[in-house]
């Protein structure tokens, strides 16, 4: 409750997106239901429930925030916006972890090479949304919000595999000739 009386003081504030976005005060619901999940903390209620019916309902509610407006439009409804972000990833992180149908799915590989490139998806999608916006907008390639959403994905894959390549590689490469395992007697 005190949570969303602050972020509701943010939105009378009309304080900028994506400042409410990325305060954890403001925007807690999906932290605070990660650890939650993390430690099990609703194992004693989602265990009496499939698993793929709570993914179905987490994917169910990220159509809901779909239509809703966008996060960067301040607004009462980022309090249902935010919450309905914080309850759809918790549900269907909570249906992988307990699905072993959902956990054969994302086991394949292209699923797992995806996965070791997250990093670069999240760094630069905002990157590959301009560039989506940027190629609409000059008329060159056919125009729609669906192919502003292809535009922006396919660019950010394709820069977060020439990141991982060429920058996250050779870092980690680099860390393991600086990591130092003590070994201590028990």
């Amino acid at each position: 409750i005190l949570f969303n009386i602050v972020r509701l003081l943010f939105i009378a504030k009309n304080v900028p997106h994506p400042a409410i976005w990325v305060i954890p005060v403001t925007h807690f619901e999906s932290i605070i239901l990660g650890i939650v999940i993390g430690f099990g903390g609703f194992d004693f209620l989602l265990k009496k429930l499939n698993a793929n019916i709570i993914g179905v309902i987490g994917v169910l509610f990220f159509v809901i925030l779909c239509l809703l407006p966008n996060l960067n439009h301040i607004s009462n409804l980022l309090v249902i916006s935010y919450t309905l972000v914080g309850l759809c990833t918790s549900m269907v992180l909570f249906a992988v972890s307990n699905s072993n149908f959902l956990k054969s799915i994302f086991s394949k590989e292209i699923f797992v090479f995806m996965g070791k490139r997250s990093y670069g998806l999240y760094v630069y999608h905002i990157m590959g949304n301009a560039v989506g916006s940027y190629l609409i907008s000059t008329s060159i390639l056919p125009s729609s919000a669906f192919a502003s959403f292809i535009y922006a994905l396919a660019f950010t894959i394709i820069v977060s595999i020439a990141s991982y390549k060429f920058i996250e590689t050779p870092f980690l490469k680099l860390k393991k000739k600086f990591e130092v395992i003590v070994t201590r007697p028990i």
